[in-house]
C-alpha cells in the first residue's frame, strides 16, 4: 500500500497488519499475525497499540515523554529493530553510491 510523502505510515498500518504473512521455518502454512510488532513513538498512540492488541500482537514501542512508562516495554527487542533499521540505511547508502543494485 502506498500512501503519499506527507502522509504517516500509521494510515496504512491496518492494511498491513490485515494483508501481512509470515513464513514458519520449516513446514506450514504461514501465521497471518507476528507475536510482537516493533515501532518508533510515531506508532505509540492509543489507536495504533490498541489495534495491535485487539489482533494479539504485543507493541514493542517505546513511550514518549509525556506518557507513563510502560513497565512491560522490551528494551532488548527495540534494539534489535534499531539494528535492523541501520543496516536498512547502509545498504540505502550503497546503492546511492552504486556499490550494490538498486
Amino acid at each position: 500500500m502506498l500512501t503519499a510523502g506527507q502522509r504517516h505510515e500509521q494510515a496504512a498500518l491496518e492494511h498491513l497488519l490485515d494483508q501481512g504473512a509470515i513464513r514458519r521455518q520449516g513446514r506450514g502454512r504461514p501465521r497471518l499475525r507476528p507475536r510482537r510488532v516493533a515501532g518508533d513513538k510515531g506508532y505509540g498512540s492509543p489507536t495504533a497499540r490498541g489495534r495491535l492488541r485487539h489482533r494479539g500482537i504485543t507493541p514493542v514501542i517505546p513511550t514518549r515523554s509525556n506518557e507513563p512508562c510502560d513497565p512491560t516495554f522490551d528494551r532488548e527487542a527495540y534494539r534489535l529493530r534499531n539494528r535492523i533499521e541501520r543496516l536498512i540505511n547502509r545498504l540505502r547508502l550503497l546503492s546511492d553510491f552504486g556499490v550494490v543494485g538498486p
